[in-house]
C-alpha cells in the first residue's frame, strides 16, 4: 500500500511524526494489534 504525507514541521516537531509513523508501521505489520485493549487510557478533563 502507497501512502503520502504533506506534513507542516511549523505545526509539529519532526520527532513526533516519526514517532506516529513508526507506530503506525508496526500496527499495519502486525493489525492483530488493534483488538487488544489499550494499556492505559488518559481522560481529558475541561
Amino acid at each position: 500500500m502507497d501512502l503520502k504525507f504533506c506534513l507542516d514541521e511549523r505545526i509539529v516537531d519532526g520527532f513526533y511524526y516519526a514517532t506516529v509513523f513508526k507506530y503506525m508501521k508496526r500496527l499495519m505489520q502486525h493489525p492483530d494489534l488493534l483488538d487488544q485493549p489499550p494499556e492505559e487510557v488518559v481522560q481529558d478533563i475541561d
